[in-house]
């Protein structure tokens, strides 16, 4: 097959979308398929009307009856450009979440694109899903099941944790360092357990929101966490996997995810969860190798990780649950011959 993916920004980004799209590209390239990635202007889902002009620019030079495969970051924001090709190419819509419903837009930014997001929707012969949360939010937008296809993300072969104390006090976080993921509750939960045998390591993206970087930090500092709270950038590969296997409980403050790729992530090498239920996090993470919390719950996430400092008999079960879950994940290749049957045209 002819395809080609429309991407806004970096493919090579240190993201869960993006890691998604680049495993997705590699794997049908490696199966013999013709794949040209386009990278859209970074200004995407409000993109100016240069980026729309470019979008436009590419779409009309891809040959007739190739297939367009459009991620949902550009994917709602582009009716006018789809229609240019709509009857012309087969289109799919890779939906890692749908605009209209992503919890990081103000109700202004949500109206903007919701109703170029339904427009588009009807321009899609096939949607292919990252998550069941993704999958169910499409089909309360009217998409019929039978043209959405989950494909999950894959996950490579990690070595695993092979021994653990009685309690955690190696705790990691990975996430990007922004407001959504919300590591101030983190921080304020544990400024209450300071007295106990922790120390916690956040890495992620330094870049998105300084201001937000720079007011965690002045917590830190106030509550004189600065030899127990590390903040550093992001890591992978090796790296990534090192900082998984040496970590005793991982931890995700963030108020919402479609999948949680860092929560599966975390389950493969071992280590048992804690997150908040917000959006498809309690559809990723089985509920015997975790503790949830409500988004936002400052006091209920330092309840659990106060008894999970104390109650080595509950920390032994998720950690000993935990290392079973590597046995019921599907691969990147898995993923890769999904995604492949569902964007046949004759399927």
């Amino acid at each position: 097959m002819n395809l080609h993916f429309l991407i806004p920004g970096d493919i090579n980004a240190l993201s869960s979308s993006y890691i998604y799209d680049k495993r997705i590209v590699e794997g049908l390239i490696k199966k013999n398929h013709r794949v040209t990635v386009y990278r859209l202007a970074d200004d995407f889902p409000f993109p100016s009307e240069e980026s729309l002009n470019d979008c436009l620019r590419i779409v009309k030079k891809i040959p007739e009856s190739d297939t367009i495969i459009v991620d949902s970051l550009a994917f709602g924001a582009i009716p006018s450009v789809l229609k240019e090709v709509y009857g012309k190419n087969p289109i799919v819509a890779l939906v890692h979440l749908p605009l209209s419903v992503d919890p990081d837009f103000t109700t202004y930014q949500r109206t903007m694109v919701t109703a170029l997001e339904q427009e588009a929707l009807t321009m899609a012969s096939k949607f292919i899903s990252t998550s069941e949360y993704t999958s169910e939010v499409l089909e309360s937008l009217g998409i019929e099941k039978k043209i959405i296809t989950l494909v999950a993300p894959g996950m490579d072969s990690f070595s695993r944790k092979k021994k653990f104390p009685e309690t955690p006090k190696q705790l990691l976080s990975i996430a990007n360092l922004c407001r959504s993921k919300d590591h101030t509750i983190l921080v304020r939960a544990l400024s209450a357990l300071k007295d106990k045998d922790w120390v916690l390591h956040c890495y992620g993206n330094l870049d998105l929101d300084r201001d937000y970087l720079s007011d965690l930090q002045s917590m830190i500092r106030r509550n004189k966490l600065q030899n127990k709270v590390f903040i550093h950038g992001t890591i992978s590969g090796e790296a990534l996997s090192e900082a998984y296997v040496t970590s005793d409980l991982f931890v995700h403050p963030s108020e919402f995810e479609t999948y949680g790729m860092a929560l599966a992530e975390s389950l493969a090498h071992g280590v048992p969860v804690v997150a908040s239920t917000g959006g498809g996090i309690c559809k990723t993470v089985p509920a015997k190798m975790a503790q949830f919390f409500k988004p936002g719950d400052v006091y209920g996430l330092q309840a659990i990780l106060e008894e999970l400092f104390e109650n080595s008999e509950l920390y032994k079960r998720l950690y000993t649950q935990a290392l079973t879950y590597h046995e019921h994940v599907q691969s990147w290749q898995k993923s890769c011959d999904l995604f492949e049957k569902a964007i046949r045209v004759d399927n």
